[in-house]
């Protein structure tokens, strides 16, 4: 028993050695591409950065004066420099599903290229469900709550990027002049002018995630009501191919070393061709826009 004892102490009581993480502080300068179209009618954003070194305080440096087209079999989208490593395409451009988008690339004498496919959702949402309930702030009167029950994250039927705001009516100024009883959180809002008082981004999983469960927490929300508050949710369809892109990416990231399942560390594989990182993505968007009765 002593020697056991013994021998914890020892290993206890042993140097530390720092290892060194070779490369920490280099990059290797790759192109990273982030952009998307949908079947919104908006411009369309592709931006362009390089790859950074693992330890980095700064934002990743934007790459400028690439010729960059968005094209189907039918027509061709110049994209425009909007501002330095940003490239837009004409505010009237929308996609359509059933068609494949052809990215292209030309900047420092190298050309890269993606493809994808814009797909239907595939599935036929229904609104939010919310439910009416009262909250008793500390030495303040009972007010009412509206509870959001977001979308479950695991068994959809179709992979998804799901979004869902909460905004405020045009006429809150109104409401406070009417002597509304308005709570802090509402005065926050109109000082800074801004009418969205909530919103959040997920993804909806075709299968169960072990690790995920210990990284997503409860799947609703309260928020004092006011009338007239819009719920405005928005569901992006997802091919196979860009789903697997995502589920790597958050394996390395969100998911990364929660719970006893884990994954084998590497790189996330986009679309993008000539060794670049990132993905460019066609998804169709299915909006539901609703207001709660008072």
């Amino acid at each position: 028993m002593k020697k056991t004892i013994y021998l914890c102490i020892l290993l206890l009581t042993s140097c530390i050695d720092t290892i060194e993480w070779e490369g920490q502080n280099e990059a290797s300068g790759t192109l990273v591409v982030d952009g998307a179209i949908t079947t919104d009618t908006t411009a369309h954003t592709i931006r362009l950065t390089r790859s950074q070194p693992v330890i980095q305080d700064s934002a990743p440096d934007p790459v400028t004066g690439a010729d960059v087209t968005l094209a189907t079999d039918r027509v061709t989208h110049v994209l425009s420099e909007t501002e330095p490593g940003i490239y837009q395409t004409d505010s009237s451009v929308f996609g359509v599903t059933g068609s494949t988008y052809h990215l292209r690339i030309a900047v420092e004498n190298e050309v890269y290229e993606a493809f994808a496919e814009m797909v239907p959702l595939g599935m036929s949402p229904e609104p939010v469900e919310i439910r009416k309930n009262t909250f008793k702030p500390p030495n303040l009167p009972e007010r009412e709550v509206m509870e959001f029950i977001y979308p479950p994250n695991f068994g959809s039927v179709r992979p998804a990027r799901y979004r869902i705001m909460v905004r405020l009516p045009e006429n809150v100024d109104d409401l406070v002049a009417a002597g509304y009883d308005v709570p802090r959180w509402l005065l926050n809002q109109l000082e800074k002018d801004s009418f969205i008082v909530s919103d959040s981004t997920y993804y909806l999983h075709p299968g169960l995630e072990p690790p995920a469960i210990f990284a997503y927490g409860e799947t609703n929300e309260s928020r004092l009501s006011v009338p007239g508050t819009r719920i405005i949710e928005e569901y992006y369809s997802m091919t196979d191919e860009h789903y697997e892109y995502v589920r790597s990416v958050l394996s390395e990231s969100e998911w990364r070393g929660l719970g006893p399942f884990g994954y084998i560390p590497g790189n996330a594989v986009g679309n993008i061709s000539n060794g670049a990182f990132g993905y460019f993505s066609a998804s169709q968007v299915v909006r539901l826009d609703q207001v709660p009765e008072p």
